[in-house]
């Protein structure tokens, strides 16, 4: 699924797709995809400790079973206002 209410995507680069290069968020973007509401000092700090991210984890399948995953408890709380991932692409995850 497409999150057509993320803001990542305007920012998102990579320089070798194909070979899974990490990806990370163009500096102009920092501050509007993750911390728009954020006091200043913290948006700076943002800047200065973005760093490239690696893909395989967000490719690579996990096996869940109940025995193992199911026993755990877990909790999430959802961000209403989240300009990265949409309430609705998160509500879509947990189902």
């Amino acid at each position: 699924m497409e999150d057509k209410e993320s803001l990542a995507g305007n920012y998102w680069r990579q320089e070798n797709p194909e070979n899974y290069s990490p990806v990370w968020i163009s500096t102009e973007g920092i501050v509007e995809v993750f911390g728009s509401d954020c006091p200043p000092q913290y948006q700076e700090l943002l800047i200065e400790k973005h760093c490239p991210e690696p893909v395989p984890p967000f490719a690579t399948p996990v096996t869940l079973t109940e025995d193992r995953y199911g026993s755990v408890p877990r909790h999430y709380i959802e961000t209403l206002q989240d300009r990265t991932v949409s309430h609705q692409l998160q509500t879509l995850m947990l189902s």
